[in-house]
Parts: C-alpha cells; sequence; structure tokens
C-alpha cells in the first residue's frame, strides 16, 4: 500500500462550551545496594542536523499497533558514528527551578513511589520529603490501582505537585481528570477526554505557570493525531482546544523546547517507517498558548536517537528549554544521551540497569536542572547522577514486592 506523505490539513478546533469543573471541600486525612555503572560523563559536541524548518510533510507512519510493539527491541549501538571526547563546557546558566513531583515546593524532586494497592482499590501516593531530615513523609490515597493514570502536577500555580489521575470511562461515566489541590485542599473535577486518549501531555499550554488538562488522541481512520488541552488563563480560558500534529502511529513528546514557558508540540516517528530501529525523526511546532493561529508548520525538526529509545522530557542544562533526552538498552544497562539546548553538546552516561530499573528523572539536588534517576525494585532504592557535583544520590524508598512504582516516572512511554 502506498503510504502517505504529507500531513493532514490542521484542525483548530476551539468548542464554545466550557469544560464543567466542580470544586469542593475534601477531608484530608536500607538493603544492600548495586551501583548503576558510573563512568563519567562524556562530552561530545555535534552540529545540529541541518533540516528544512520551513517543511510541512513527513516521512510515512509506521504500523506501531500492541503485536507490532511487543516485538521491539531498543537498538543495540547508535545510528551515529561515535564522537570524539572532548571537555565537558561548564555552564553560567542561571538554575529554572523545575518543581517536577515536589510536593512541598522547595524546588527538589521528592522521594516519591506510588502503590498498587490491587485492582480496584485505593492507590497510595507515598513520599519522603527531600529536605535532608529523612523524617517527613506524606501520604495520600489517591486514584484507583489498574484502571486510574497518573498525573502529578502543579495545577493551582502554587510551585507544589497536586495529586492528579485521569479516569478513563467506566461505569457508564465520563473520561476526567481528578485533582486534588495544595492550595486549597479543595478537589478539581473535570470531565476531559475519551476512551484511548493519552493524558500523558499535562503541561502549561498558556504560560500562566499552571499546569493544564490535555490529551492526546489517536485516530487511526483518519491517520492523525490531535493534542486537546483546556487553558487556565487567558481568552480560551476552560475552552477546549485542539491541534491536529502528527499522524496515528507517532509518539507525543512533551515539552517547553523554545523557552517561552508555554508547553509545544512535539511528536517523534521513525525515519524509515519500516524499521522501528531506525533514526527518530522530532517534528516540533511551537505553541502560542491559544489557538496556534500560525498553523500547521514544523518550526523545528531534528534527528535524536532511534525510535525504540525511551525518550526522557527534562532541562537537563537548566535553560529553561526541554532538551533531546533518550535513554537506550545497551548490554542490559541504560545508556542515556542527552543534547543539551544551550551549546547543542552531546552528554552520554551509562547509568541504570535495563532489566531491573526505571526511569525516574528529576531535580533532586535542586540546581533548576533534571538529574539522571532510577529506581530499583530490587532493592528499593533511587539512584540518581546530581548535575550539581557529578557523584550519585543514594535513597532506599518503597518495597521490593512488585507494587511500587516511582512517582517521577509518570511520563515516560514504555513499550
Amino acid at each position: 500500500m502506498k503510504r502517505q506523505l504529507f500531513w493532514g490539513l490542521v484542525a483548530l478546533l476551539v468548542f464554545v462550551g466550557f469544560l464543567a469543573r466542580t470544586e469542593r471541600s475534601w477531608a484530608q486525612t536500607g538493603a544492600a545496594r548495586v551501583a548503576p555503572d558510573s563512568q563519567s560523563i562524556d562530552t561530545v559536541t555535534l552540529n545540529p542536523d541541518d533540516v528544512d524548518k520551513s517543511a510541512t510533510s513527513a516521512l510515512g507512519a509506521v504500523n506501531r499497533r500492541a503485536s507490532i510493539l511487543a516485538t521491539r527491541s531498543p537498538k543495540a549501538e547508535s545510528s551515529q558514528s561515535q564522537p570524539s571526547l572532548t571537555t565537558s563546557p561548564n555552564s553560567t546558566l542561571v538554575a529554572h527551578p523545575q518543581h517536577i513531583v515536589d510536593f512541598d515546593g522547595d524546588g527538589k524532586t521528592d522521594f516519591s513511589i506510588i502503590r498498587n494497592n490491587g485492582l480496584g482499590v485505593s492507590s497510595s501516593w507515598i513520599s519522603l520529603l527531600n529536605d535532608g531530615t529523612d523524617a517527613n513523609v506524606r501520604y495520600q490515597n489517591w486514584g484507583v490501582s489498574d484502571v486510574d493514570q497518573f498525573e502529578p502536577a502543579d495545577f493551582d500555580g502554587d510551585n507544589h505537585t497536586d495529586y492528579a489521575i485521569w479516569r478513563p470511562p467506566v461505569n457508564g461515566q465520563h473520561a476526567a481528570f481528578w485533582i486534588l489541590n495544595s492550595l486549597d485542599g479543595t478537589v478539581s473535577y473535570v470531565e476531559f477526554g475519551v476512551e484511548g486518549d493519552d493524558p500523558s501531555v499535562v503541561r502549561d499550554y498558556d504560560g500562566d505557570g499552571k499546569a493544564d488538562v490535555a490529551v492526546y488522541r489517536r485516530d487511526a481512520t483518519a491517520n492523525k493525531g490531535t493534542w486537546f488541552y483546556s487553558p487556565s488563563s487567558g481568552p480560551y480560558k476552560g475552552a477546549v482546544v485542539g491541534f491536529q500534529w502528527g499522524t496515528a502511529s507517532d509518539s507525543p513528546y512533551t515539552g517547553d523546547f523554545n523557552g517561552d514557558g508555554k508547553a509545544d508540540f512535539a511528536i517523534d516517528r521513525p525515519s524509515d517507517p519500516n524499521n522501528l530501529n531506525s533514526q527518530s525523526e522530532i517534528w516540533i511546532h511551537y505553541g502560542d498558548g491559544g489557538v496556534n493561529a500560525g498553523g500547521a508548520t514544523a518550526d523545528r525538526v531534528d534527528r535524536w536517537g532511534v525510535f525504540s529509545d525511551l525518550y526522557i522530557p527534562g532541562d537537563f542544562d537548566g535553560d529553561g528549554k526541554t532538551d533531546l533526552a533518550i535513554a537506550r538498552n545497551v548490554g542490559n544497562q541504560l545508556e542515556w544521551w542527552v543534547r543539551w539546548s544551550t551549546d547543542d553538546s552531546v552528554h552520554v552516561v551509562r547509568w541504570g540497569v535495563s532489566s531491573a530499573d526505571t526511569i525516574a528523572q528529576g531535580d533532586y539536588d535542586g540546581d533548576g536542572k533534571t538529574d539522571i534517576a532510577v529506581w530499583r525494585q530490587s532493592d528499593r532504592t533511587f539512584y540518581i547522577l546530581a548535575s550539581s557535583t557529578g557523584t550519585p544520590i543514594y535513597k532506599a524508598w518503597g518495597v521490593t514486592t512488585g507494587v511500587d512504582t516511582p512517582t517521577a516516572g509518570y511520563d515516560i512511554e514504555y513499550f
């Protein structure tokens, strides 16, 4: 069958009806460690890919049904030749607080796990605050195990992460976000999305410092992918905005790639649609906080990683922009490749075990830069490579019985 070689026409949808929102008061109620390979970070310099940023077409899509995804395995080696090593550049940038999985608002990612208590039973969020005391624990039941998807973010703008889940349609109910606001303890119920939507694209699209409810929807019949979000402020506050960007087989890659404080629209797809281990193309359209009147044109196109890599959103150099970052299985080790947006330098480090660890990136040392991090179930330990010092941080938290998962890994798409 001849593959489609063009983007669908842009769909800019603004629905007049506002989302139903309900707010009400809600009564609140170390094992032995085997460290990941801690080799020093290799820093290399690569020239950015020369791309036609005005291009509005892309290569045809690849079928990514579950049957195909089940056979996908990461490529052992990069499709790029190994560059020679150079001295790591020193950054003098002013740090941007990230407040990722930061329940006390101190700018540090907390040691947090979500516990699956069994099908249909409330999930438990258990967090050891990263305040240096090892004494302050927060425990919150929120969401239903094996039903809800967890989307921790700061929805009320107080720099504290809120407990939040997206529940698909069940028992005749509408799909909806349930948010426990840290600012005042109220609950926000927002009907949003349909069966099959992907809520991992929750971000701040209007730049007001508050996360906006959002989903990414794949339409296999029309072969298109559409982002839907509801701004929390501005002229479209409470409305549903839709923007078509990508095809049904693309994967959304969330972040703020130009540093304007507004989430952008990005997808990744294989450069060769017949080869899932071909180099990925990242197509980015900068969001404008409204209906994206600029149309469906690519503001930036990058090739980074291969399609079977894990894409990891984060600001690893602290400049306020999302960097291109992936983790790859190489000999059962996780090999991280990060390209800084400040100077396009590439940083490679092996950290973690592919078969044992879960990605848990965050800013654990509070320097405004994303740290490379994993959580290992076998010894219930966070292994963190601190960006401020380059030294490891270890913290045992959780249990080894297979019911815990790190909260910080909520936006990693595993295959």
